[in-house]
This record gives C-alpha cells, sequence and structure tokens, in this order.
C-alpha cells in the first residue's frame, strides 16, 4: 500500500493544491504535465484492460467489477489491496516517495487492470497498437458535475473548486482536470468503431446491474456461473463498496483526501444534481447540450442524456474555437523574441495604437501599412469566427517583427510573451468612455450578441467593468515587470497628449533601427499623429469625456462609488468631470448613505438584534409590529382612504409609487416631498424609536394612500365599512420566495432567514412574517367579489404596464390622456424607482435595511426563481402549489 508504506515521509506534510498545466488544450495536473513523454511512452500490453472515464462517472465502481471478473469472484484476491494499488492511475503523480501510476504499471506483470482519465486523444498510443480492452464508462454529465465538485473539495490533489456557481461555469466552460466532459464522452463513443471498446452508461449500470456486468464479463470472454454473478453484484454494490477499505479510498491519509468535507463515495444515484442546479442553470445546461448535438452523437436513453450550460451565441463560438488554438501558444514555443504586443481592455485605443507602431514598424511608409487591412496587419490573438482565418493562423503567416494585438487579462496571457521577454504596450482608459465605446460596439458588432439598451448599463457595464479593469491594475502594478512593458492612458494619447505620444515614439524608435538621423526621428511624430487623428471616420468618436452624453447622474454616480470602491487605491484614471475626492466622498456620503474606504453614515437608530416573529389574530408577524397591533385592529379608517394591500414583496412600492403620482397629477415635484414610505404609509408598521404607521396616517389629511400586507381577514373592520377602495396586486410564489428571501436578509426587522432552502420551507409551511402565501392570495381573490377590490398581476404589469395602469386610472375614477399614460408608465418603470432616493427605500437607516447584504429594489422581473431554485426545490413548490390552488380558479404564470 504505497501511501502506508510511506507514511513516516508524512508526519508533517501539508499538502498544496496543484498548479495546472495543459496538454493540447486539456487541463491537467502540472506534475503530470511535466512527465508527459514518459506518459505517452508507455508500452501496454495486448493482455491490458484499461478502465477510463471522466472523472466521478463509476471508474472505482467498474474497477472493482473487472477485478472481480478476473478472479473469478474471490473477494480475498480483491481485498489484496487498496484499488489505487490494484489498478494503477495511468496518469496521475503522487507526492514523493509514493510511487506515480505510470511508476506503479511498469512494476506489474501483464495482464495489468489500469485507469485512466485522459480523453481519447491523448491515450498512449500502445493501447491502439496492442489493441487493448478499453472500457469506458460514462455518465450524465449533471450527477458527474456535482460529484465533481463534491471530489475537488476533499481531494487536494486537485484544484480548489469555489463556489458551486463557479464550479458550474468552469465545468461548463471545459477548464476543470482532464477537460470538457462533452469531449471526453463524444470522444470515446467515436473511438468505439474503430477500437476494442466497450462503452457502458453508469445509470444504465445503477437500473441493471447484473445486466451490465454480463456485458463485461462478454467482453473480457469470461464464462462465469450465476452463483458467481450474483457474488459479484453484491460485493459491487454502492454499500459494500462505500463500507470496504480496499475500495472507498479511506486508506488515503487526511492530507490528501479528506472524507470531512465530503466522503469519495458520496451517494452514487442517478438525479442528485436536481438538489443543486438551479432552474436557471438547468435551462442554460440544456442548451449546451442541445447545441453539442449529443445527443445524437451518443445514442443513450433520453432520461439519461437530458443532461449541461450554454453561453449565448458567439460566446460559444469563442470558448469553443478560441481556447484550443489559442492554448496552442500556450503549449507550444510559438512567441518569437521579437514579438510586440498590443494589449487593452476592448475600446480603449486599440486600433489607434496598432496603426501607430505599425507605421513606426515600416518607417511612416503608407504604401506599406495599405498592404492590408489593420486587423491582417496587426493580428488579433483570440480572434476566432467560423470559416475565417483565426488570430494564431494568421499570426502563424507572419514572418519576423509581428505585432499582435490582444485583451486578454494578463494573468491569462501565453506564457511564453514572457519567457521570451517580449516588448508589450498597454494602453489604458477610463471606464466612462470605455462602457460607452464598448455600447455602440456591441451594437455594431453582431457576432459579439444580443443588443442591449444603454438604460442598462448599471447591469451590464459598470458593475463588471470595476473587476475587469482590476487586470488593467495588474498589467500597470508588479505582475509585469522586469518585461519590457509601456502603460500609455487614452488621454494621453488625445491632442493634448502629443509630447506622450512623441515621448513613447522615440523610446520605440529608438531600438527599431528604422531612422539614422536625428533630424528625421524629431520630423517623423508629428506626421503620424496626423496620421492617426485622420483614422476618425474608422472609429467613433476620440473625444475624452464623451460618456457625459449617455451617463445619467445616477449612473455616474454610481460608476463612481465602484471607481473609488474598486479602483482608488489601485489605478488612477482621467474621468473628465470627476470632482474632487473629499466633494465626491462626502456627496456619495449624503447621497447613497454607503460607506466609502473608511467613512460611514452613522444614524440614530440601531437595532441590537432581529426580533422573533409573533403570532397575533393566527397570523404570524414582526415582533415589533405584534407590539402595536392593537391601534392597527382599531385603526379608523376614512371614505376615501384608498388601500393598497399586497403579500409581501409583490409589487407593493410599484403601485404605490403610481397611485401617488396618479394622485397628484404626475407632478413629480411632489412626489419628491418626501420617501415613498411616508407619503404611502404602511400601517402595520412599528419599530422601536420610530413613527409608527397608524401615528403617521393620523397626521395625514385626507385622501389617505395607506399600504399594507395584512390579509382579508385581519384587514381593520372600518375599511370595510368605509367601502374604500382596495387594489391588491399578486405575484407568483417562486418569484415572491425568492425576493422575500433577500428582503428577511437586508431588513433587520426580519428574523434571520436561515439559508435559502431553510427558508423556502418555511415560505410553504406559512410560517413566514403576514403567514401563508396561497391563503393571501386567495384571501383576496375571493373578497374582489364582494368588495371595492381591484385585482391585479405583477405578471400583467410587467408585460403591459400601460394596459394595468389604465385599470388603476379608471379604478380611482381619474382620467388621463395618452402622452401622461406614458409619462406615468416611465416615471414608474422599474430602473427608474430603482434610481429614485424617494422610491428605493436607500434613504431608510442601514441598521434597519442594509443594502449591501441586498438592495430593496433587487431585480423587478418574472422568473428569477429560476436563477435560485434547485430542480430538487422546484418539484417541491410545483406540488406544493397543485395541493393548495387545488380549490380555486385563481391561477400565476411563473415566467415570461
Amino acid at each position: 500500500m504505497a501511501f502506508e508504506r510511506n507514511a513516516h515521509h508524512f508526519e508533517s506534510y501539508v499538502m498544496q493544491r496543484p498548479e495546472m498545466g495543459r496538454i493540447m488544450g486539456v487541463p491537467l495536473d502540472q506534475k503530470t504535465c511535466d512527465t508527459w513523454n514518459s506518459i505517452q511512452s508507455f508500452q501496454a500490453h495486448p493482455a491490458d484492460i484499461l478502465v477510463a472515464a471522466y472523472p466521478k462517472a463509476g471508474t472505482t465502481w467498474m474497477q472493482e467489477i473487472v477485478d472481480m471478473i478476473c478472479e473469478d469472484g474471490d473477494i480475498m484476491k480483491c481485498r489484496r489491496a487498496p484499488t489505487y494499488d490494484r489498478h494503477p492511475f495511468l496518469e496521475v503523480v503522487a507526492p514523493e516517495p509514493v510511487p506515480s501510476g505510470l511508476q506503479l504499471a511498469e512494476l506489474m506483470e501483464p495482464p495489468r487492470i489500469l485507469k485512466t482519465h485522459l480523453p481519447v486523444q491523448l491515450l498512449p498510443p500502445s493501447f491502439w497498437k496492442n489493441n487493448c480492452k478499453v472500457i469506458y464508462v460514462a455518465r450524465n454529465a449533471k450527477d458527474c458535475m456535482v460529484s465533481y465538485f463534491h471530489f475537488q473539495r476533499m481531494n487536494k490533489g486537485l484544484p480548489d473548486p469555489g463556489t458551486w456557481d463557479n464550479y458550474f461555469s468552469t465545468f461548463m466552460s471545459g477548464t476543470v482536470p482532464w477537460g470538457s466532459w462533452f469531449d471526453h464522452v463524444i470522444g470515446w463513443w467515436k473511438a468505439k468503431d474503430s477500437h476494442q471498446i466497450l462503452y457502458i452508461f453508469y445509470e444504465d449500470m445503477i437500473k441493471n446491474p447484473e445486466h451490465e456486468i454480463q456485458k463485461v464479463m462478454s467482453f473480457l470472454k469470461k464464462d462465469l456461473s450465476d452463483n458467481v454473478l450474483e457474488k459479484i453484484h453484491q460485493h459491487t454494490s454502492f454499500q459494500a463498496m462505500k463500507e470496504n477499505p480496499m475500495a472507498n479510498y479511506s486508506t488515503i491519509p487526511s492530507f490528501v483526501m479528506d472524507h470531512t468535507i465530503s466522503p469519495f463515495m458520496r451517494k452514487g444515484i442517478v438525479g442528485d444534481w436536481k438538489n443543486y442546479f438551479s432552474v436557471a442553470q438547468d435551462e442554460l445546461f440544456a442548451k449546451e447540450y442541445d447545441l453539442s448535438v449529443l445527443a445524437r452523437k451518443v445514442n443513450a436513453p433520453e432520461a439519461r442524456a437530458s443532461d449541461t450550460v450554454s453561453f449565448e451565441g458567439a460566446e460559444i463560438v469563442w470558448i469553443r474555437h478560441v481556447r484550443p488554438r489559442l492554448q496552442m501558444f500556450q503549449d507550444t514555443n510559438h512567441v518569437e523574441e521579437d514579438d510586440l504586443v498590443i494589449a487593452t481592455y476592448p475600446k480603449s485605443g486599440t486600433t489607434w495604437m496598432s496603426e501607430l507602431v505599425d507605421l513606426i514598424i515600416h518607417g511612416l511608409d503608407t504604401e506599406k501599412t495599405k498592404r492590408d487591412a489593420i486587423f491582417q496587419r496587426v493580428a488579433f490573438l483570440e480572434y476566432a469566427v467560423p470559416n475565417m482565418l483565426t488570430g494564431t493562423e494568421i499570426l502563424n503567416r507572419i514572418e519576423s517583427e509581428r505585432v499582435i494585438k490582444t485583451h486578454l487579462p494578463v494573468e491569462v496571457l501565453p506564457k511564453h510573451f514572457w519567457e521570451k521577454n517580449c516588448k508589450i504596450i498597454y494602453v489604458a482608459r477610463n471606464g466612462k468612455d470605455v462602457a460607452v465605446s464598448y455600447y455602440h460596439f456591441y451594437l455594431s458588432a453582431n457576432p459579439m450578441g444580443k443588443h442591449c439598451d444603454w438604460i442598462r448599463p448599471p447591469l451590464l457595464m459598470i458593475d463588471p467593468l470595476s473587476k475587469k479593469v482590476t487586470s488593467a491594475t495588474l498589467w500597470r502594478t508588479g505582475t509585469c515587470t522586469p518585461h519590457h512593458h509601456w502603460k500609455i492612458s487614452w488621454e494621453g494619447l488625445d491632442g493634448k497628449g502629443e509630447n506622450t505620444v512623441c515621448s513613447k515614439y522615440q523610446h520605440l524608435i529608438s531600438t527599431s533601427g528604422n531612422y539614422s538621423s536625428e533630424t528625421e526621428k524629431r520630423a517623423a511624430p508629428p506626421r503620424i499623429i496626423q496620421l492617426v487623428y485622420s483614422m476618425d471616420t474608422a472609429v467613433r468618436a476620440t473625444s475624452w469625456g464623451g460618456w457625459k452624453s449617455h451617463w445619467g447622474l445616477t449612473h455616474s454616480k454610481r460608476y463612481d462609488v465602484l471607481y473609488l470602491d474598486e479602483m482608488l487605491s489601485l489605478l488612477h484614471f482621467k474621468t473628465l468631470g470627476l470632482p474632487n475626492l473629499p466633494i465626491l466622498l462626502a456627496s456619495l456620503y449624503r447621497t447613497y448613505s454607503l460607506e466609502i474606504k473608511g467613512l460611514c453614515l452613522v444614524n440614530g437608530l440601531a437595532m441590537s438584534s432581529r426580533p422573533p416573529i409573533k403570532y397575533v389574530s393566527g397570523m404570524p408577524i414582526l415582533g415589533p409590529f405584534a407590539e402595536n397591533w392593537e391601534n392597527v385592529k382599531t385603526f379608523e379608517a376614512r371614505e376615501d382612504d384608498l388601500v393598497i394591500a399586497t403579500y409581501p414583496k409583490s409589487g407593493t412600492t410599484w403601485m404605490s409609487e403610481l397611485v401617488d403620482l396618479i394622485i397628484h397629477g404626475l407632478d413629480t415635484e411632489k412626489t419628491k416631498r418626501d420617501a415613498i414610505f411616508q407619503r404611502v404609509a404602511f400601517l402595520e408598521y412599528a419599530v422601536p424609536n420610530m413613527l409608527t404607521g397608524t401615528e403617521i396616517l393620523n397626521r395625514i389629511e385626507s385622501e389617505r394612500v395607506i399600504k399594507t400586507h395584512l390579509p382579508v381577514e385581519v384587514l381593520p373592520k372600518h375599511f370595510w365599512e368605509k367601502n374604500c377602495k382596495i387594489i391588491y396586486v399578486a405575484r407568483n410564489g417562486k418569484d415572491v420566495a425568492v425576493s422575500y428571501y433577500h428582503f428577511y436578509r437586508m431588513a433587520i426587522v426580519h428574523p434571520e432567514p436561515g439559508t435559502w432552502e431553510e427558508f423556502l420551507n418555511s415560505f410553504m409551511e406559512g410560517k413566514v412574517a403576514f403567514g401563508s402565501w396561497s391563503a393571501h392570495v386567495k384571501g383576496w381573490w375571493n373578497a374582489r367579489k364582494q368588495k371595492n377590490i381591484l385585482y391585479l398581476f405583477y405578471e400583467d404589469m410587467l408585460e403591459d404596464p400601460k394596459r394595468e395602469i389604465q385599470k388603476v386610472v379608471t379604478f380611482m375614477g381619474k382620467k388621463l390622456s395618452e402622452d401622461e399614460l406614458e409619462k406615468l408608465h416611465q416615471l414608474t418603470s422599474f430602473q427608474a424607482m430603482k434610481n429614485n432616493p424617494m422610491a428605493n427605500y436607500s434613504t431608510i437607516p442601514k441598521s434597519v435595511m442594509d443594502h449591501s447584504i441586498s438592495p430593496f429594489m433587487r431585480k423587478g422581473i418574472c422568473g428569477d426563481w429560476k436563477n435560485q431554485f434547485t430542480v430538487s426545490q422546484n418539484e417541491q413548490f410545483n406540488e406544493y402549489y397543485r395541493r393548495e390552488m387545488a380549490d380555486t380558479d385563481l391561477s400565476f404564470r411563473f415566467q415570461d
């Protein structure tokens, strides 16, 4: 037993997670890469049996089956050593002095049972040459992914997997050890037609183990009795192997495999993925699976092949086409010492610098620079579009002194550029102008994917930008030194920065040898600048500060917050119009109630702990609210009161803002008079040291708008007696549950929500504040027939806002022109309200609502539940919904 024999070497050993390398684009442990020539030279024997599989697809199970068959069902022989000693793992390299899989294999006499996770194209050629028998086990990708995630968590011999969401993306991009699941299973599937390969499905082994064991016996030309077959079946059952120390990897030291994190043999079932995949991940997975045409290439049963993620449109093309080609620059020595790299974040002056450098190299000879388009003269390293030459292919056709363009972050630039000490020019541009330019580039470059509205920059541009530019930070800081590397800002290249261009130009040509006279060197820069500026027609705009024509004040301020938070201590960009730092900080401090670099807004209110749920009139309610219940129950309504009733997180604030605007004739100055929770008071609200909802309402004159989350049966009786108008907004329970969970997290007046799974269970059991969602929406639905109630659906408001607004206007006895209706629609759009401090609850003290945990206005869409619900949770909720809604004609839409 390799580890046991060498235990004394590891008494104080601390194992580090491995560095990863690549072989032909496939990610492998760097130690494996370092011994790759030896692995490829391995000499298989014709009698060897190879068990191949993608990781966590049933490899150990099949090894034990094959061993039992080869040993004629002799259990004791199969317990001669742990599975990793009996069946060498061909490509694994263990910590010294433990022998590698290759070394173990070479010490054994044939016939040997060997194990590999290598994709078919990397298998040592001797296996094909000697026509060895190979048994390949394939498992559906979803269960593979979940099992692999837990295996990487517990196995220090593999990279840290990170969070489940991160791992999902890593797995689907094929950047986990041993590469893409798709490529792996398809590659081996194709190979079975020309080699001696038995292709087995894990799901079939679960469904009918004896039948699949019989297949393996026939393949190995072993004729064993039914009793032996049953013995093999029993010995290789999941439970038997889980308890067998010679099969369950429990003899591996805990500093390598920590079974307290996750056991090596976890569940061994089909469908556990439902407990991990969100519905959105499942849908993305299905798209990618369809794109891979896997169902047509691997003739697996549909239940098994219902499994994998997709990236949209061109992004799939990029991943599938660029990754293997770009990897050529990682794995082989395709970089030349005289290569010059121009690196930028997109839309930061790449083409400008490319033209400038190409002119310098060719002595300002415009005929030479007209020899081809700029993207042919300065090839884009990572470019790849179907049916066109890739960037790497173009570069391989160019002779020495190549100029190479890239948008890659510094940490993924192919290593040979560093090893060859290539010169690199990095151009950085301020993020606001980049966002605007990149937006227009998205619109014009169809391969980039879907078009979007500029109104979405907070979602698409700002947040990612602050993190992407960190790559620019790495370029600027010590990461690149001592390599040849110049950082030039776009702003330094504008009309006010000719000296910068000239100085950089002089630096370049000083080593180029293209100019012999000092006069020629001095005369050239102005011409270069002139030539570069003449490119304005080929690009959108070259002005600095052009972002001002696109960015609204709110977007700009939000960017400033992110800029300060992410960048201030690392990298300064010139963003025209950015105020002096103290003024900016004070403005943000006042407007956003945010913490910025040690500055924080101190509120007069602090809650010592989250209060518990209490019950009044059989209804669960927030603890402080219960203290004021008597005042709520006896509240005196007025005939002109208008009530907005909802279950929490169902569009209450949206309807409140809409109604307040209608009452005040769309006069936004009047609706800015105070925050929404003051203008539309929350009837049952009560928090220590603040006015209660009933106190606020008693101070308001007639035509009050009142908000409530109360179920219909506990609404104060005076509202019915006065025949008050009531608008009820209902939202589908799945989106409500998700939104309510995040609201619980950020609103400190709620109890701790626990985990999402715990909260969802409480929600379905009606043990959250204001009770059962199903009872709430049904109660108000039934009451609408006898009372003065307008019953609306959140999903209808999203689908056709103007139609639903018109219903409200009519119900309130008002009239609006078409222009006014459109104005009201714009003023109450989700984005407008999210950016409106009088509607977005940002003026509430952080000690009551912590927007850094989750914003009050989060997404405002239909179907976001798919990103939170696992498939299993979705099935549970569907059953809950079917049961709870069986006695009503009320129904909901759960997606657009």
